[in-house]
């Protein structure tokens, strides 16, 4: 006996042909936590970030403020500068001495709260969370 494709064919449900498959409520839970941060990102920077960009682009003209043209320009002007050099060095050289400041003082820390202290584990919790605080009820 040969087996034929429509023998070995799984047998369908009555009435269950052309139906969807609903999604259960579950796979859209995680989703669902960033619209309110979505409904505050959205408008308050991101339309803004692409207004700026766009302006970016923009011809400067005294007489008549921003000239709706696309040009490159103002990229080349920023990047053969040596005002606009000197900001953008130092701003990267102090960024990275913060950073480097920051894992000088933040790895030692984390090791010892983890490794040594049981007791006083809230208290130093709290003192690294504390400026974060005085910052908000300032």
């Amino acid at each position: 006996m040969t087996a034929t494709a429509e023998s070995a064919a799984p047998a369908v449900k009555p009435g269950g042909a052309g139906r969807r498959r609903r999604l259960a409520p579950a796979t859209f839970a995680p989703w669902l936590w960033l619209l309110p941060t979505l409904t505050l990102l959205v408008p308050f920077f991101l339309i803004p970030l692409a207004i700026v960009v766009r302006y970016s682009f923009n011809r400067d003209d005294p007489l008549a403020l921003m000239v709706s043209d696309f040009t490159l320009d103002n990229y080349v002007r920023i990047l053969t500068d040596e005002y606009y050099f000197a900001l953008f060095t130092n701003t990267i050289s102090v960024s990275f001495m913060v950073a480097v400041v920051c894992l000088l003082l933040g790895y030692p820390f984390a090791y010892f709260l983890v490794r040594y202290s049981s007791r006083s584990r809230g208290f130093l919790i709290w003192a690294v969370y504390q400026p974060v605080d005085e910052v908000g009820s300032v």
